[in-house]
């Protein structure tokens, strides 16, 4: 390389541009057409020569564009770490503001925000949860001044002891001690009864009086709080504003924290995306020049070349070579043809192939 370089420049230039461009020269990369192959061809004089160029390119190829992969996205990573930074300050400022402003108010805030507007919310879904048991509280209540475990007993007990008192009337008489003694046992659950009966009910009306106490109570307390939400309006407004400026700057950084980790990572790849598929392969047949193309190239090249200057001449220059062309010329027959005794048969076929009209020769003999 250094020989040709001495040979061709003399000496003079930069021997690496020379190089690079007597490789450009000889370069053809281009992709397979439907698919995302690329291949690359380099033409030398020893399929050696050529092959090592190639793999050399590739090497280069797959080198420059793992680089330029991983410079872009360095460069992109720090733009992000400066607007990260950016973003953590404003955030650091607003979450300072909303802090502040939350002291100077007064406001408590929960995970499920400001705490009077939970409180709020809290009381509406237990006053609506209230209203919708109210009904079922009131038919456990009639239920259970209607139903008694207590007073079913003692109805039992009093058909029973009914029916042996019947029993008893019928064998023994009714003045019979045990008879008079069963009368005696059921004033005393007649009277037991009554009591049970009237507790029951009793407990019954106190449970659906406390079940429209409790809803009064919470219908209270909801009217009360939500006069105090509503008269805090305004700062809840504005705390809602700085909550969501905090919220948009939280966003903001951490999409551009997010997006400056992903190219930092990418900027620490060792290895592209591009796959090598297989060995470079040198070619023994020399690119060029081709003979058998060359040669049958260059016959078709004269051949045409040949007619073409045929028929320029003839047209320049017309000659009268056959009777047809004089009778042409003269504008009169041709009554006969003076020659050799001896005619060529392929010199009349030829005769005949060229002449004007097409009218054969052999009619025409030699005057004698």
């Amino acid at each position: 390389m250094i020989a040709a370089w001495q040979n061709e420049t003399g000496g003079i230039g930069d021997i690496r541009r020379w190089g690079a461009q007597r490789i450009i020269a000889n370069t053809s990369a281009a992709p397979v057409s439907g698919s995302n192959i690329m291949e690359i061809s380099y033409q030398a004089p020893t399929p050696e020569a050529a092959r090592t160029i190639v793999t050399l390119l590739r090497e280069a190829y797959i080198e420059g564009s793992l680089r330029f992969t991983t410079d872009t996205a360095g460069r992109n990573a720090e733009w992000y770490r400066e607007q990260t930074d950016r973003a953590l300050a404003a955030l650091t400022s607003a979450e300072r503001a909303k802090s502040r402003f939350e002291q100077e108010q007064g406001i408590v805030m929960t995970s499920n925000g400001e705490a009077e507007t939970a409180k709020l919310a809290s009381l509406q879904a237990a006053l609506l949860a209230a209203r919708s048991n109210q009904g079922t509280q009131q038919f456990a209540a009639a239920q259970q001044a209607t139903i008694s475990p207590v007073v079913d007993q003692l109805k039992i007990q009093l058909a029973t002891l009914n029916d042996q008192m019947g029993q008893a009337a019928a064998t023994l008489g009714t003045e019979h001690p045990s008879y008079k003694a069963m009368i005696a046992r059921r004033e005393l659950l007649n009277g037991q009864l009554s009591r049970e009966t009237a507790s029951a009910r009793a407990a019954g009306a106190a449970q659906s009086n406390v079940s429209r106490q409790s809803i009064a109570q919470l219908e209270s307390e909801y009217n009360a709080q939500r006069t105090k939400v509503l008269g805090m309006k305004d700062t809840l407004d504005r705390l809602g504003q700085l909550q969501r400026e905090v919220e948009q700057r939280r966003t903001q950084y951490e999409n551009a924290a997010a997006k400056g980790a992903e190219l930092r990572l990418q900027s620490n790849l060792s290895e592209g995306a591009l796959v090598i598929l297989g060995d470079a392969i040198g070619d023994n047949s020399p690119a060029f020049p081709k003979w058998p193309q060359v040669i049958g190239l260059s016959a078709a090249f004269g051949l045409a070349l040949g007619v073409v200057l045929a028929l320029f001449i003839e047209l320049m220059a017309r000659r009268v070579r056959s009777p047809e062309d004089l009778r042409f010329a003269a504008g009169a027959p041709v009554m006969a043809v003076i020659a050799d005794t001896k005619r060529s048969a392929w010199r009349d076929q030829g005769r005949r192939w060229l002449s004007r009209r097409g009218l054969a020769i052999g009619n025409l003999r030699p005057a004698e």
